[in-house]
């Protein structure tokens, strides 16, 4: 496995069929696991309060989710609006790597989905 860079940013994003999310750092089950590997969250996404799990993002301000690694949380039968999610220019303008995981396998957490995090964060990062 690989320990994510030196001041890398890794954005976690959720694609719904009505909206596109992303989840705060200390506020959701998959950062809780990646943030304790050193993953951080990109800064204009600090919204200072662990109440506070998910934010919808419009397509006009995608740039919230700049970081240098992007996990998208795709919810089933939402292929369409990832489709148009990575054809928006704004989001493949972000040149961030992005990789594509089902949320129902992790969104929320036990033992299990950690460990699958876990292994996913050595495609990540670096």
């Amino acid at each position: 496995m690989r320990a994510p860079g030196e001041n890398s940013t890794l954005t976690v994003a959720r694609v719904r069929a009505d909206s596109l999310r992303y989840m705060t750092q200390d506020g959701s089950f998959p950062y809780s696991v990646l943030a304790d590997l050193g993953y951080r969250a990109p800064a204009q996404q600090d919204r200072g309060s662990d109440a506070v799990q998910t934010l919808d993002v419009s397509p006009e301000l995608i740039d919230v989710l700049a970081a240098d690694d992007i996990l998208l949380l795709i919810d089933a039968g939402t292929e369409d609006a990832v489709a148009q999610l990575r054809q928006n220019p704004l989001f493949t303008g972000l040149g961030a790597r992005v990789i594509e995981l089902p949320s129902k396998d992790f969104l929320f957490g036990n033992v299990l989905t950690a460990r699958a995090l876990i292994d996913t964060a050595s495609q990540i990062g670096g």
